[in-house]
C-alpha cells in the first residue's frame, strides 16, 4: 500500500487525516539538517515516521525530538526511495 496515495484520497474525499508531508531518501541523505529543520517547521511532536510502502509497521519510528526524528527518517530511508511523515 502506498501511504502517500492513501493520504491524498482521504484528503481528497474530505476524510480527517493527519497532517503529514514525505519526502524522497536522497533528500535524507543529502542533508538531514535540512530536512529536519524542514519537517519541525511544518509538524509539531511527536513526529511519525514510515518508509512509504512495506507495511504498517516496518522501519517505523515515533520521534519525540530531533535526534529521534533524524534517526527515523534513516530508519524508514533504508526501506524505501519515499518517506512519508
Amino acid at each position: 500500500m502506498d501511504k502517500i496515495i492513501t493520504k491524498d484520497i482521504l484528503v481528497a474525499n474530505t476524510i480527517p487525516t493527519a497532517q503529514y508531508t514525505y519526502m524522497y531518501s536522497n533528500n535524507v541523505d543529502g542533508g538531514i539538517e535540512g530536512a529536519v529543520e524542514t519537517l519541525e517547521s511544518k509538524l509539531k511532536y511527536p513526529i511519525f515516521v514510515k518508509p512509504v510502502v512495506g507495511g504498517s509497521s516496518v522501519g517505523v519510528t515515533k520521534a519525540t525530538n530531533r535526534a529521534t526524528l533524524k534517526q527515523g527518517l534513516e530508519l524508514a530511508s533504508a526501506f524505501n526511495s519515499r518517506v512519508i511523515i
